[in-house]
């Protein structure tokens, strides 16, 4: 989405259960909750909220999650606002999965999320494109070559070398700066001027 590649786990629903199988693959959804960069909450959108429903909400608190409200196609016994009473200000996206309604909707929020990705304090930006890949392990071999020179003793002008073709190569990805092979290519794919 947006570039971003999603890597997405169906875990099993979150309930009291004396069974040991299902209580292990309840722990094991618990986990990778706890490991996950966002939480999609499926609710049956067409029944009242039930104990399990509640215990899913409850567990989101502070956590990065869309709240998908199923089977927007029945008559709706959920709304956005009981979801917000228990689970705060959290997105909530209304669709059918039997009919596809709604997935536009759900799209557009992991948009949001999947753009502002790199934004966040600690959080991972994932590179699609293997140029991108590629001037990165560039940029990584000019700072450790600078630090490499700075524990050899070696001139401040070395290090400034390498440190600026760094800057330089990661500014290819942000668009800061410009290789001139990249920007010739470009530029004769196109005709300009008309």
């Amino acid at each position: 989405i947006s570039g971003v590649s999603l890597l997405l786990m169906d875990t099993a629903g979150l309930r009291e259960t004396d069974n040991k199988v299902e209580q292990i693959g309840i722990e094991r959804a618990r986990a990778s909750m706890e490991k996950a960069d966002l939480i999609l909450a499926v609710i049956d959108g067409s029944s009242p909220l039930d104990g399990e429903d509640k215990t899913i909400l409850h567990s989101l608190g502070g956590k990065k999650a869309i709240v998908i409200l199923n089977k927007y196609d029945l008559t709706p016994e959920v709304k956005a606002e009981d979801i917000w009473e228990i689970a705060g200000q959290i997105p909530v996206v209304s669709l059918s999965a039997r009919y596809g309604s709604g997935m536009d909707e759900l799209r557009d929020e992991l948009r949001k999320i999947t753009e502002k990705q790199d934004a966040d304090a600690g959080r991972v930006l994932f590179l699609t494109n293997l140029r991108h890949v590629e001037l990165v392990r560039k940029a990584l071999d000019n700072v450790l070559r600078a630090r490499a020179s700075v524990r050899e003793g070696l001139q401040a002008d070395f290090i400034v070398i390498d440190l600026t073709e760094a800057w330089k190569t990661m500014g290819e990805i942000t668009g800061d700066t410009m290789d001139d092979e990249l920007i010739h290519s470009i530029f004769s794919r196109f005709c300009v001027g008309k």
